[in-house]
Order: structure tokens, then C-alpha cells, then sequence
């Protein structure tokens, strides 16, 4: 009885559209159209409003300043909560660590916990580049935690070179001690 394979429509989460599937006539779900137009009618369509930019809390060199780590990495994987996520990135280069020991044990991963996103409009917005990112976060309990106003950019030359300058010549210890 289960071999009465016809073509149907199901809602794919992942890709956010509908696609096409053989459905064996058993076991059915809610997700199941016979037709694409029913399937957009009845599941979740992309907003036609473009999402906003996402604007970090404060510019580059503030931004690392208040950072517990800063990394250069790539989004290998991207896991979606309700209203929270998981980001693992594989790491090209740590900038900056403050509490994890990433140099320390040669991490070559990352997993970054995303706070607080809402997923029609992700922000910070880790899948925007397929290159590598310039990621700035804090830590908590040992995680790597992101916020919506974190600072992920993706990486060019001059902020690099910018970011170097200013671990060099210890600038933010400078500005915290104006700061204290």
C-alpha cells in the first residue's frame, strides 16, 4: 500500500521554500501539498521587506577593545534555535583571547553561541559572506557568546592591518586605564 508514489510539495525549513518530493501514499504529515501553490499558501514565505544592516554596538577598534576574543574564521555549520542559534566556524587566525585558550591549545574550531536572534533578520548576520569573518564576542561561563550588536564584518586586509596596529601599540590597555 505504500507504493503509490505520487509528486508532492513539502515546506523546506533549511532552504525556506517549497520543493518537490515522491510521496509513498504512507505515514503522511502536515507537510504534505499537492501542488507548490498550496504549499506557499500554507507555510512560511520570506518577508518582502529587506532586512535592515545589522549595526554592531560600536565601531571596529572599540568593538575589540570591549571583545573577549576576536577571531578571523569561516561559518561551517549553522545550527537555528527558536530564538537563539550555534555557529561553528573553522578558525583562520585568533586575534585576540582573553579566556579560552584558543593559541594556547591550537583550537582549529569555534563554536559560537548566538543570543537573542531573530531569524527573519539575523543579527549579527554570520552566513552574509561566504569568505571569512571578523568575529568579536565576549565569553561567558567558558562559551563563546555573540549578541545582536557583536561585531562581525567580513575580513579585508586594512582591518586586519588595523586590528594588528592597535594589539601591537596596546591601545585598548591605554584606553582602559583613561577609562579606570
Amino acid at each position: 500500500p505504500c507504493k503509490v508514489w505520487e509528486a508532492r510539495w513539502a515546506y523546506n525549513p533549511l532552504m525556506k521554500q517549497c520543493q518537490a518530493f515522491a510521496y509513498g501514499g504512507c505515514q503522511g504529515n502536515g507537510n504534505s501539498f499537492r501542488s507548490r501553490e498550496e504549499c506557499e499558501e500554507n507555510c512560511p514565505q520570506p518577508k518582502s521587506r529587506p532586512c535592515r544592516a545589522c549595526k554592531p554596538k560600536s565601531k571596529m577598534v572599540p568593538s575589540l577593545c570591549r571583545s573577549d576574543f576576536a577571531i578571523v574564521g569561516r561559518l561551517t555549520e549553522l545550527i537555528e534555535d527558536l530564538d537563539s542559534g550555534i555557529a561553528r566556524f573553522s578558525l583562520e587566525e585568533v586575534l585576540r583571547d582573553e579566556k579560552m585558550g584558543l593559541a594556547f591549545f591550537d583550537t582549529r574550531h569555534l563554536e559560537v553561541t548566538l543570543a537573542r536572534v531573530d531569524w527573519s533578520c539575523p543579527c549579527p548576520n554570520v552566513t552574509l559572506e561566504d569568505g571569512p569573518l571578523l568575529v568579536m564576542g565576549e565569553v561567558q561561563d567558558g562559551m563563546a557568546l555573540l549578541q545582536p550588536d557583536s561585531y562581525v564584518r567580513p575580513v579585508t586586509e586594512r582591518r586586519l592591518k588595523k586590528i594588528r596596529e592597535v594589539l601591537e601599540k596596546r591601545t585598548c590597555e591605554l584606553l582602559q586605564r583613561f577609562q579606570d
